[in-house]
């Protein structure tokens, strides 16, 4: 069953981060100006992936045949990965943060599943924020930025997500996508953490 893969996983993960994973962890958090403990992150990742199968699951419990390749793309140091992959960082607003390696976003996750979902953990429901940057922190172009704005909009469009405004923002030196989500409250304001 999925379960022993994911255990294994788990074990996995942290071993890497404490054996000098957790030195490239912070390299990523300092990337993105993400004011976070590498340790959150770890602990974090582990929360997400979890879900993100789970999700998965629900949605085709055919998918067991998945969640090894899925678990593979999932490293402290995860480098540019076969074909290049996107790492997607969620900050968990502001108690943890997450990063999910995907080689391709609409397929490898479901952003509006994590919107909603409860981190009991942390006390907070979803993410506020989401950066999706190339693996090896490559430069993005134009259109490729474009296409990941438009991937994540499909994203939670395709959930009809009417109550959750998007926000983006290019890094200067194009190396990473920044997406702010928030919740829009009947009278069309924006707002809200999940907490």
């Amino acid at each position: 069953m999925w379960g022993a893969a994911v255990n294994k996983w788990q074990r996995e993960f942290r071993a890497a981060a404490a054996a000098g994973g957790i030195e490239s962890i912070r390299e990523h958090l300092a990337r993105l100006h993400l004011p976070c403990e590498p340790a959150l992150l770890v602990e974090g990742t582990i929360a997400v992936v979890n879900a993100v199968l789970a999700y998965r699951m629900l949605d085709n419990p055919n998918a067991v045949d998945e969640v090894q390749p899925f678990l593979r793309m999932q490293r402290c140091e995860p480098g540019g990965g076969p074909g290049g992959l996107l790492a997607c960082t969620l900050d968990l607003n502001g108690r943890a943060a997450a990063r999910i390696m995907v080689e391709d976003l609409t397929r490898d996750i479901d952003l509006a599943d994590l919107y909603g979902h409860p981190w009991d953990d942390y006390r907070v429901v979803g993410f506020s924020r989401l950066w999706i940057a190339r693996a090896d922190y490559g430069e993005l172009s134009w259109k490729e930025l474009r296409a990941l704005e438009a991937a994540v909009e499909r994203d939670f469009g395709f959930d009809d997500e009417e109550d959750v405004s998007l926000g983006f923002e290019d890094d200067p030196d194009s190396r990473f996508l920044l997406c702010h989500v928030q919740d829009v409250f009947e009278s069309g304001k924006t707002g809200g953490d999940g907490d």
